[in-house]
């Protein structure tokens, strides 16, 4: 099923301070599936420690790398492709060039928490989402935004379909690959009546790892009191006395 503009409402707007039980990670990479580096160990970890030790509901989306083809993967994450959702649309690339995409979802669950993997379903979609290196500069901003796009979609189709229950109270974004992701999700469902908070943590300020022009590295940790603290700012843990953690 096209993922089309719906009627139906999305959950009701949460109240300030409320605890939330269904939280949204979106990440470029996740320890598993697809990792270059620290990045996907922390997703990884946050992850299964917010599903497995505070009890919530935790869905990591990412965009595939290929790593939906792989059998290994595959098993041990029990993907499945949601048939009935197809994200479709036209995009300028950032070669200038205008083309329609067609993407889709694998999802499946490992360790208490539900994966989504977005991955093409034509092959100029494919070309990008599915291009098995992470860190291309020819490939990662564009794999970027149609990621973000299809998030955006799939968001609309749970909507459609009717499965409310099953988007977050919360949406976290990790890393500057997904600042696109995290804001259109937000945008989205505060048209749709439904606004939610957004963090998004800089994992790693170095020069060399994202446009920013900085030098500073600076680390932060989450615990599951921090996501039920919604209404405030997340409070680091690890003794530095600094954060890079925003709630937006």
């Amino acid at each position: 099923m096209s993922a089309t503009r719906s009627t139906v409402q999305a959950k009701p707007a949460r109240g300030r301070g409320l605890k939330a039980s269904n939280v949204w990670m979106l990440s470029y990479e996740c320890a598993g599936i697809a990792q270059a580096g620290g990045l996907g160990e922390a997703v990884a970890g946050l992850a299964k420690t917010l599903a497995t030790d505070y009890n919530l509901k935790v869905t990591v989306l990412l965009p595939s790398h290929g790593r939906h083809s792989d059998p290994h993967i595959k098993e041990s994450y029990n993907l499945q492709e949601e048939t009935r959702f197809i994200g479709h649309g036209s995009r300028i690339g950032v070669n200038g060039i205008r083309y329609r995409f067609l993407s889709g979802v694998e999802t499946g669950v490992h360790d208490n928490v539900r994966f989504v993997l977005v991955k093409g379903l034509d092959a100029p979609t494919s070309h990008w989402l599915d291009a098995p290196l992470l860190y291309d500069h020819d490939v990662t901003f564009e794999k970027m935004a149609l990621f973000a796009r299809t998030v955006k979609l799939y968001s609309e189709y749970l909507l459609s379909m009717q499965r409310q229950t099953e988007l977050p109270d919360l949406v976290h974004a990790h890393d500057w690959h997904m600042v696109p992701a995290g804001v259109a999700l937000k945008q989205h469902l505060w048209e749709r009546r439904s606004p939610i908070p957004l963090i998004f943590t800089v994992h790693l300020l170095t020069p060399g790892t994202t446009g920013l022009k900085t030098g500073a590295e600076s680390r932060t940790s989450h615990t599951g009191s921090d996501y039920h603290r919604t209404g405030h700012e997340p409070s680091p843990i690890d003794g530095s006395g600094r954060h890079n953690a925003a709630i937006l």
